[in-house]
């Protein structure tokens, strides 16, 4: 019996995360596949991302900058929607844009006297013009969540860590487990 529920766990560890991953990939396809009205499966997909494409090739030279700027500016002067489109476009600069945020991977020390650290990255390395002089801003992710605190933080106590930005965004988004498994093989070798 033993044997029975050991075998039954160790097809739930394989089988669970594959059609989750399957469906999480299915899901996304099928909706955009439905807005765009798409009669093969991909194909809103393939649309979507070749339309994203031509409107970046159209926003990369000069007339098309200027144009997307002055409508940048049109929806940032109505009030609620310059408050959601600021920040979203904010966020996915940080990650993609050609000013990456979070290309500053830190340890920080959250208790120095308990030993007590968080991993996280520096977003802004002075505040000077708030008279807030000697601190960064470290914004620390939190796992299995797209939420995270903000934190100011004395530059001392803020270390930088010589990682890749998406490998130590992977550790933290997992909770600490990412990679575990190449880790456990080489100690069981």
């Amino acid at each position: 019996m033993r044997r029975i529920i050991k075998d039954f766990f160790k097809g739930l560890l394989f089988v669970v995360p594959l059609v989750s991953t399957i469906y999480l990939i299915w899901l996304p396809m099928t909706k955009i596949d439905s807005l765009v009205d798409a009669k093969y499966p991909g194909l809103g997909l393939v649309i979507v991302l070749v339309s994203i494409w031509a409107i970046g090739v159209v926003a990369s030279n000069k007339l098309g900058s200027k144009l997307f700027d002055l409508f940048e500016r049109i929806l940032e002067s109505v009030p609620m929607f310059a408050l959601l489109y600021s920040t979203i476009k904010d966020l996915i600069a940080a990650f993609v844009g050609e000013k990456r945020k979070f290309d500053q991977p830190v340890v920080v020390d959250l208790m120095p006297n308990e030993g007590i650290q968080g991993l996280g990255f520096i977003t802004r390395s002075s505040f000077e013009e708030v008279e807030l002089e000697g601190l960064v801003a470290v914004y620390l992710p939190q796992s299995y969540n797209i939420a995270g605190n903000l934190l100011l933080l004395p530059r001392d106590r803020v270390r930088p860590l010589k990682m890749d930005s998406g490998k130590l965004m992977t550790l933290i988004m997992s909770g600490g487990i990412a990679g575990s498994r190449k880790q456990a093989s080489k100690a069981s070798e």
